[in-house]
């Protein structure tokens, strides 16, 4: 069998797992094909990020929060450096913007909002340069902003939030008020005039 195959087997194996939010027996062969991937570098730079994100959110499910944290830090290592490695790889540069929103998402749930405003900033930093270069990762940086606006109210910097509410309208344009993100930016953006009222 192609190794390739039969790795996109055991992966989807355990994406069905986590799907069916059955968390131990996801985190179980995520580490299993994790174990498989280490033991072939090009393997690892190929996969390795995927299932370290899965077995982040898997983590952050089952409240194991050290391990989460552990799983997208060794992420972002990984994807860092096939960022710098590929230069321009622009999946490299999205995967490394996703694993700093998830991050960021591990602060904001223990209400640690300053590290995780940190780690939304750079995340959304890379989804702009994405943006800038090609106009790809629009959506993704659209949910970025969301995050980092919500995060900013959550931690009473209500000016920056509405900010970057409004970038995020700027960059709905004329579905702002179709689009459930558009509608939560607006209903913020009335919460802060309200809290400065």
């Amino acid at each position: 069998m192609d190794i390739n195959i039969e790795i996109e087997d055991k992966l989807y194996e355990a994406n069905v797992c986590r799907k069916e939010q059955e968390y131990d027996l996801a985190v179980k062969k995520y580490i299993e094909l994790y174990q498989i991937l280490k033991k072939n570098k090009q393997w690892y730079q190929q996969y390795g990020c995927e299932v370290l994100k899965q077995l982040c959110f898997c983590y952050r499910k089952k409240k194991n929060i050290k391990a989460a944290i552990d799983s997208i830090n060794e992420a972002i290592r990984l994807t860092s450096k096939n960022s710098l490695k590929y230069e321009c790889n622009q999946t490299a540069r999205s995967n490394l913007a996703i694993c700093y929103m998830n991050k960021g998402v591990i602060y904001d749930e223990m209400g640690i909002f300053d590290t995780a405003i940190e780690n939304y900033n750079m995340g959304v930093s890379i989804f702009r340069e994405l943006v800038t270069h090609n106009g790809t990762q629009m959506n993704l940086l659209i949910n970025a902003l969301l995050n980092l606006g919500t995060a900013y109210f959550n931690n009473k910097e209500y000016d920056i939030s509405k900010r970057t509410f409004y970038e995020l309208l700027d960059f709905l344009g004329n579905n702002r008020e179709v689009d459930s993100r558009g509608m939560y930016a607006m209903d913020y953006i009335k919460k802060i005039e309200g809290e400065k009222a």
